[in-house]
């Protein structure tokens, strides 16, 4: 009896994080999907090309999204690494990155989702979204800034 009471706190710290994890990774995949049906205006089957080192989780198992290989064939490039890639430079494809500072990089990026703090964070650049002539819904109004911060 006394094994099982010295063993049953450590069962409930090991499943915790678990439970945490697969809700924060649910989370992220929603808001994600909020994002990317905004800058495409589809509802599913959304083709987008990642150019990073690790897949985000949200796009992992996705049922909205379909990753492409290319990015010429995608609906929306997300950058998810620091380093400018030549290739997407000149793309006229919404482009947004998964970091503020590689928002900075990307002068054609119409925004930016990243998490800071444990927070999410949204910021979309009204002049880059005009270029690209995307209208955004009015949910979005509160995440458009006029420039970089």
């Amino acid at each position: 009896m006394r094994r099982f009471l010295l063993l049953l706190p450590l069962l409930f710290l090991h499943t915790t994080p678990l439970w945490s994890t697969e809700r924060g990774v649910r989370l992220e995949q929603k808001i994600m999907n909020r994002i990317l049906r905004a800058l495409t205006g589809k509802s599913a089957g959304i083709h987008v090309y990642f150019a990073g080192r690790r897949l985000p989780q949200s796009l992992l198992n996705n049922p909205e999204v379909i990753l492409t290989p290319r990015p010429e064939n995608a609906d929306v490039v997300l950058v998810g690494s620091r380093r400018p890639d030549a290739r997407l430079a000149h793309l006229h494809k919404p482009l947004l990155t998964l970091d503020y500072g590689t928002l900075r990089d990307y002068p054609n990026a119409v925004g930016a989702y990243f998490w800071q703090k444990g927070r999410p964070n949204i910021i979309m650049i009204r002049a880059r979204l005009d270029r690209e002539r995307i209208r955004l819904p009015a949910e979005f109004d509160r995440y458009i800034e006029d420039s970089i911060w």
